[in-house]
């Protein structure tokens, strides 16, 4: 006898595995705990790549056609970036990884009325929307991590994806300033060696580089924006190890306070399988509650 998750595949639709990509590493990392919680989970991605330690597998053609024939009815998760159903799913969930309209405008006014959404930062979804709390760590801890050894630190390092730099003008006591963007992007394991020396990563945006530099226990000078301010900025962790703006004492603060971000961000990455379980149970039940109310009309019709 099939379980309810034989009978409700998941499908992930992503780019190609990036480790520069926070977005990306969430999606693949979703699938990986959907495995592990015992649900069928599947990656749509072309080119297929992704680290061999994740249990992300690939979605063949045969195994769609199979879910076809024994009349599944798959789950499609997708980014709030994509437009419509992409993966022609009659159950879509979207993964508020950012703001909806931020990389595709045209993408929020093609949301179903009964799409399900996730977000991964409260900021993330649009007034109108009811959206379920789906935090996922992406920090590879094997890399990013708190020196056996720490000595005194010392300088600052300036990281922006992004955000543009012209108008940035840091006081005097940011010295000295070492700035990495992705026209001179480092390898993983030379920015962690810099968050471990550094007194402070700065940054004008959010982005999973701020986990990494405080998973380091490098505090984090915030330079706020319309949308990167520290009412928006991801709640759960109480502010700990940030710093908005220039304050020298603000930072002294934040530095004292990155081991209190280390211990809650822990326990989000002890609970995400269980997280991940019970969001996606749920998901299947309102679907299926949803499916029964819509097929009792048609029944009366019939009778």
């Amino acid at each position: 006898m099939s379980s309810r998750y034989d009978l409700h595949p998941i499908y992930i639709l992503a780019p190609p595995y990036h480790e520069r990509s926070g977005g990306i590493r969430a999606l693949y990392r979703l699938c990986h705990h959907l495995n592990k919680a015992g649900f069928h989970a599947f990656m749509v991605s072309s080119p297929y790549q992704a680290p061999s330690s994740l249990e992300a597998p690939p979605l063949a053609e045969e195994q769609r056609q199979e879910h076809l024939s024994r009349g599944c009815k798959p789950i499609g998760v997708c980014g709030e970036c994509e437009i419509g159903n992409p993966l022609d799913t009659s159950i879509v969930v979207r993964y508020l990884l950012n703001t909806p309209g931020w990389f595709q405008p045209l993408a929020p006014s093609s949301f179903g009325d009964h799409d399900f959404f996730l977000h991964f930062d409260d900021a993330h979804v649009p007034a109108e929307r009811r959206s379920i709390d789906l935090f996922m760590p992406v920090v590879n801890r094997t890399i990013y991590h708190l020196s056996e050894h720490q000595g005194k630190r010392h300088g600052y390092l300036l990281l922006s994806h992004r955000a543009a730099l012209d108008k940035l003008e840091p006081p005097s006591w940011v010295r000295p300033l070492v700035t990495v963007t992705m026209e001179n992007p480092l390898a993983h394991e030379e920015l962690a060696r810099l968050y471990r020396r550094c007194r402070a990563m700065i940054t004008l945006e959010r982005g999973v580089a701020i986990f990494e530099s405080l998973c380091c226990g490098c505090p984090v000078i915030c330079i706020p924006g319309p949308k990167f301010t520290p009412e928006t900025y991801q709640r759960r962790f109480r502010g700990a190890g940030l710093a908005w703006g220039w304050s020298q004492v603000e930072l002294a603060t934040a530095s004292a306070r990155t081991g209190e971000f280390l211990h809650l961000y822990q326990k989000l990455e002890r609970g995400v399988t269980g997280r991940v379980h019970q969001v996606f149970n749920d998901i299947i039940d309102k679907a299926s509650q949803r499916s029964r109310l819509m097929s009792l009309p048609m029944l009366r019709a019939a009778s």
